[in-house]
């Protein structure tokens, strides 16, 4: 092996480079590559799946496999089961029911009695209107067959109340 150096000019970058071979033509192994990708044309890497040195099945420009149906990558997931409702009790116990109307009635009497003695008309006419609206709201309460209409109507009764 000689000793023989050869001062170069790089095409890629335009440096002036040192080589050890005649042959040299490029000042590093990245303005090699770069060279390469310009004279190919430059295209973003696109990894294909297949090791480096194995050609492709089908070359570029050509159409070759087009998939159809569903990929066998994944398996297809089932829907998630619809969530069960449970429903709301048809009415609240016995009990709650007896205890609030005892208390709905007894605030009734209470409201009537105060529209009995009021002396200036405008009261009187506003307690009769109160009376009005509290027994349509114990009617309700009374013939509610689902829970949320009896709630509605006894929080009715209780803000009118209360």
């Amino acid at each position: 092996m000689s000793d023989k150096r050869y001062t170069k000019k790089c095409p890629e970058c335009g440096n002036d480079f040192i080589a050890k071979i005649k042959k040299a033509i490029y000042c590093s192994e990245r303005c090699r590559a770069m060279a390469g990708r310009r004279r190919r044309g430059s295209q973003k890497y696109k990894p294909t799946g297949r090791p480096p040195g194995r050609p492709r099945k089908y070359p570029k420009g050509t159409s070759g496999y087009v998939p159809t149906g569903r990929p066998r990558g994944r398996p297809r997931k089932d829907p998630a089961p619809a969530p069960i409702l449970v429903p709301d009790p048809a009415l609240p116990p016995i009990l709650v029911l007896e205890s609030t109307k005892l208390r709905h009635e007894e605030e009734f009497k209470k409201l009537v009695k105060k529209s009995m003695e009021a002396q200036d008309i405008k009261d009187r006419e506003s307690a009769k209107y109160r009376v009005e609206i509290v027994k349509h709201l114990m009617m309700i309460r009374d013939n509610a067959k689902t829970h949320e209409d009896w709630c509605n109507a006894k929080w009715a009764l209780d803000n009118l109340f209360y």
